[in-house]
């Protein structure tokens, strides 16, 4: 688990542990360094950096997540663009109309679920 918390993560850049807390971790292997702190620090002081970096850190995750949804938007466009539905491909469909008997907030009707129908080849009535 603690490996998890550690590893930078490509989405958002830090490690989860850093987000959460707003500092590094400290390892056993460092118990025997006392941390840095320079000079005149307060307890004010350490919240207002505390504060700040928990902001700033938290602004990069969220360009960083942006980035990522653009890129990953760029890519399943591409990929769904250029290739259009070949016959036998399962493809989702939503009913335009209700279901006569049922409600019209059942799945039957389209709302609670999608449909799935394989795909037609385009030239099926030519």
């Amino acid at each position: 688990m603690m490996v998890y918390q550690v590893t930078v993560h490509s989405s958002a850049g830090y490690f989860p542990f850093f987000l959460l807390t707003g500092r590094h971790p400290r390892f056993p292997s460092d118990s025997s360094h006392p941390p840095h702190r320079p000079d005149g620090s307060s307890p004010d002081m350490y919240a207002f950096e505390l504060q700040e970096t928990s902001r700033l850190a938290d602004n990069l995750a969220c360009s960083h997540l942006e980035t990522s949804y653009a890129r990953q938007k760029i890519y399943l466009g591409q990929q769904v663009n250029n290739n259009p539905p070949a016959p036998d491909d399962d493809v989702l469909h939503r009913r335009p109309t209700p279901t006569m008997g049922y409600p019209p907030s059942s799945p039957a009707n389209g709302r609670g679920r999608s449909l799935s129908f394989k795909s037609f080849p385009l030239n099926l009535y030519d």
